[in-house]
């Protein structure tokens, strides 16, 4: 009966600690309530002591086990409130704690969450540093593309190559291509305009066209250069029967001076006159140039000329050379957006003359648009042609539908279309969007 008692109270102690204390002391109730009856046994009454002294024991290893209870419990709860921070330093902590406690509760799953918690934090470290170096690599290739250099987009695309996965890498090297491919199409027009302007620059000199007409030769078709070629040799040939026939008037010169000095001789003898005065008169009809001048005035200045269709330059400009004849004068300008109305119109040069034009050039009607791009600095283009950067004003905006472009390095380009009516003012305010990673 000891025995079964006992192990009722030892399965209370394993399953209900907390109830256990409350089992002693009813034990202890009932051996109070019988010490009268079983003093007179002594057999009984040993018993009773060993009894009595059993339950002491156990009272004390209640206590000590329920002291070691209670601290487990409180590192128990201290690990679990370690977790709810995130922090890699609490986790350790309270990986370490749960490793001490054991079986206790839960605690090897929970030292297990904790590591694999820790696991989780150290790829996020890895990740984020791997992107911190990324997003480094990215804006050291963005700066090299402002440059607008062939060298710096080639220098962008090493840096892009080395993080092809992260935002718009790849379709950035993709752009720096492109660039490369508009840089060198821009250099060889740049270098066949520079061939162009030299060939014209040749036609101011009118020793030179035969010169200039081989120069206009190998530009084929480039913008007019088929026909000022023709031009040229047209000047040419012309230039050479006027030399050889300056050469006979040379002769016919010598022989008339020749002649007047012997007039004056005679006059002289016999008393004077004014024949020397009506000879040198026929001396400068004979020695008249095939060319004249231009000097040309535009208010606002910087306009473009043209002369049949040849540029020349740009205002204020005199231009000397200019064959005899009628041509035709046309002056062009746009001023950041501003289109003026080109001025068309007839000039005739005379030899040894310069003609004065001094021309008041009108904005062009249409509609006006203000253009507001965020941020600043975008280039802007109306049906594909650049008119310049943002924020900006664009005049003379013929009536129909129209699209505006917004480009800006670093940001997503940005369409509008509209409507124009011809005529009044309206504003729009566009913003670009980042690229994406």
């Amino acid at each position: 009966m000891s025995n079964n008692v006992y192990n009722f109270r030892k399965h209370v102690y394993d399953q209900a600690p907390e109830n256990y204390k409350e089992l002693l002391d009813g034990c202890y109730s009932l051996i109070d309530k019988d010490r009268a009856r079983i003093t007179a046994n002594e057999t009984y009454l040993q018993n009773y002591a060993a009894y009595q002294h059993r339950l002491n024991n156990e009272v004390t290893e209640y206590n000590t086990s329920l002291e070691k209870i209670q601290d487990n419990n409180k590192a128990y709860q201290y690990a679990l409130s370690l977790m709810e921070s995130g922090n890699e330093s609490d986790y350790l902590k309270a990986a370490e704690n749960f490793e001490n406690l054991g079986e206790y509760k839960d605690s090897i799953n929970q030292l297990e969450l904790c590591r694999n918690r820790l696991k989780e934090i150290d790829l996020d470290k890895k990740r984020r540093a791997k992107l911190e170096v990324d997003e480094k690599y990215y804006n050291y290739a963005l700066s090299l593309m402002e440059s607008d250099t062939e060298d710096g987009y080639q220098k962008a695309i090493t840096e892009f190559n080395k993080i092809l996965n992260y935002k718009d890498s790849q379709s950035q090297m993709e752009n720096c291509l492109k660039q490369i491919e508009r840089i060198h199409k821009e250099n060889e027009e740049r270098a066949i305009e520079e061939h162009y302007n030299l060939a014209l620059s040749l036609m101011n000199d009118y020793k030179a066209y035969n010169k200039a007409a081989l120069e206009f030769e190998k530009l084929g078709n480039y913008k007019n250069s088929a026909s000022l070629r023709k031009q040229c040799l047209r000047f040419a040939k012309k230039e050479n029967k006027s030399g050889t026939s300056s050469n006979k008037k040379v002769g016919v010169i010598i022989g008339i001076i020749l002649l007047i000095v012997g007039v004056i001789s005679i006059s002289v003898v016999i008393g004077g006159g004014n024949l020397f005065t009506q000879n040198t008169q026929t001396i400068n009809s004979l020695t008249n140039s095939a060319y004249g001048s231009l000097n040309i005035k535009t208010t606002p200045s910087e306009a473009s000329i043209y002369i049949d269709d040849v540029y020349m330059g740009k205002t204020p400009l005199v231009i000397n050379n200019v064959p005899v004849g009628t041509h035709i004068l046309k002056l062009s300008k746009t001023d950041n957006g501003k289109e003026y109305i080109e001025h068309l119109e007839s000039i005739t040069i005379s030899p040894d003359s310069i003609v004065e034009k001094d021309i008041a050039l009108s904005l062009a009607s249409g509609s006006i648009l203000n253009v507001m791009i965020t941020p600043s600095g975008a280039s802007v283009y109306l049906d594909g042609i650049y008119k310049g950067v943002a924020p900006i004003t664009l005049t003379g905006i013929r009536p129909g539908i129209h699209t505006l472009r917004a480009s800006l390095s670093g940001y997503s380009d940005v369409t509008y279309t509209f409507e124009a009516d011809g005529g009044g003012s309206s504003g729009v305010s566009l913003s670009l969007g980042a690229f994406e990673g």
